[in-house]
């Protein structure tokens, strides 16, 4: 299955992320971004605006798609977005058991998807260009 996930990250340039219910079907109790599957004759960017919208009630603006890499489980695309996220708005979750604004170094030390970890290093690499 291919999917979209989004990286918003705040003014100390920590990222948000999930913490999955222990009911998933994929990856129970484990950290990782918001976003999700791609539905059929949907875009990657219209997949991660609906699904932003679906699991923090958060309209994204203007998502960079910034990578995409392949799912070690079933070599499907996984489309990488990263958006700064507005102080103006407020989040709401609806999806998954938690939210949490965690810098990069705090989220290496998480419990996430081997997939998504591997992610980090290319989310840091972005960032650390944005405060050059």
């Amino acid at each position: 299955m291919s999917a979209s996930m989004i990286v918003l990250y705040n003014t100390d340039y920590e990222i948000l992320l999930q913490y999955r219910s222990k009911d998933s079907k994929k990856y129970p109790n484990y950290w990782g971004f918001f976003g999700g599957k791609i539905e059929p004759n949907e875009t990657p960017l219209e997949a991660i605006l609906r699904e932003t919208k679906e699991e923090i009630d958060y309209e994204l603006v203007e998502p960079i798609l910034f990578y995409e890499a392949f799912n070690i489980d079933n070599n499907n695309p996984h489309y990488f977005f990263i958006e700064a996220f507005d102080d103006n708005k407020t989040l709401c979750l609806l999806e998954g058991e938690a939210l949490g604004w965690h810098s990069i170094e705090q989220a290496k030390s998480l419990k996430m998807a081997p997939h998504l970890q591997m992610q980090l290093g290319r989310v840091q690499e972005y960032l650390s260009r944005l405060i050059d």
